[in-house]
């Protein structure tokens, strides 16, 4: 089933996200972010989808969760323009989208803003050969990038 294909969310506010109890989906994502795109559901199946021109302010864990593009493709409507501020957590966890095979040799992020975030910038700790971000503002966060690939 297609959970999470052909899915829009642009120019929103999405604030004040309130903590809760929760478990790690998949072991590996946990669900309290503000903007979760593919990480609960439909991991096999993530396109079409577009997050830009969003901020999102006051989460937990993370303000974005999402998958990364594909290195080169210009493909910034995937993921573009976003904003994550004073959260408890990190401003975005990027990760390879598992329907794309490329994104085991490369994972790009770019043109996102993250600041006052109780910890990183900008994350990422899965596998793929190489990791690329580029054009991000990242300012006054405890750390700015974290990246294990």
């Amino acid at each position: 089933m297609d959970y999470v294909n052909d899915i829009t969310f642009t120019n929103n506010v999405v604030a004040a996200v309130v903590e809760r109890e929760t478990f790690f989906a998949s072991m590996t994502l946990d669900k309290r972010g503000g903007v979760i795109m593919c990480s609960m559901y439909g991991w096999e199946s993530c396109s079409g989808n577009s997050l830009t021109d969003n901020i999102v302010a006051g989460a937990y864990y993370a303000g974005f969760v999402t998958p990364g593009i594909t290195c080169g493709s210009g493909d910034e409507e995937t993921f573009y323009n976003n904003v994550a501020h004073s959260v408890v957590g990190v401003g975005a966890a990027v990760y390879p989208n598992p329907s794309v095979s490329d994104h085991s040799s490369c994972l790009q992020a770019s043109y996102f803003s993250a600041y006052k975030n109780s910890m990183n910038g900008i994350w990422s700790f899965f596998e793929t050969e190489q990791l690329i971000y580029s054009n991000m503002i990242l300012a006054d966060n405890v750390e700015g990038i974290a990246m294990i690939i």
